[in-house]
């Protein structure tokens, strides 16, 4: 972020230090946040029978199936995506979107505030392979 920061003219950026400073000693805090990957409902009903000894065979059998799906899904958009980038995008394109969960605001750990909340943000991403330059981003609330 502080890269980012750096690359933004016109004015000369402060130091690291100083910048790092102003997070930690603002009241509030401004903390950084790392979002939570997207979680598969499938794999979350898995990790939950396991964590709760539960696991069946036909649990085993399917989460399995899921996993072999996933890999080869993964797989699919690699080759889409190598073959988007050697042709430059001209005759072979691969995108891919992204349909972030909706964010709540303000966010509050507090279960109080949640009917409270003013806004509810979301932020829909394309992503053209072929050109890391590609990529847009809307946000709408």
């Amino acid at each position: 972020m502080y890269r980012l920061y750096c690359s933004t003219p016109p004015a000369e950026p402060v130091s690291k230090i100083v910048y790092t400073r102003v997070f930690h000693e603002f009241d509030p805090a401004l903390p950084f946040y790392k979002p939570k990957k997207d979680q598969c409902t499938k794999c979350n009903n898995y990790n939950n029978c396991v964590a709760s000894n539960l696991i069946t065979d036909k649990i085993k059998t399917d989460w399995s199936e899921h996993k072999r799906r996933e890999k080869e899904s993964l797989d699919m958009k690699k080759e889409d995506k190598n073959i988007a980038i050697d042709n430059k995008g001209k005759h072979f394109r691969s995108v891919s979107f992204d349909l972030q969960a909706g964010l709540n605001l303000p966010h509050a750990g507090d279960s109080q505030i949640y009917y409270k909340r003013k806004l509810s943000v979301f932020n829909f991403t394309i992503y053209e392979h072929h050109s890391a330059m590609d990529t847009t981003m809307y946000g709408t609330n």
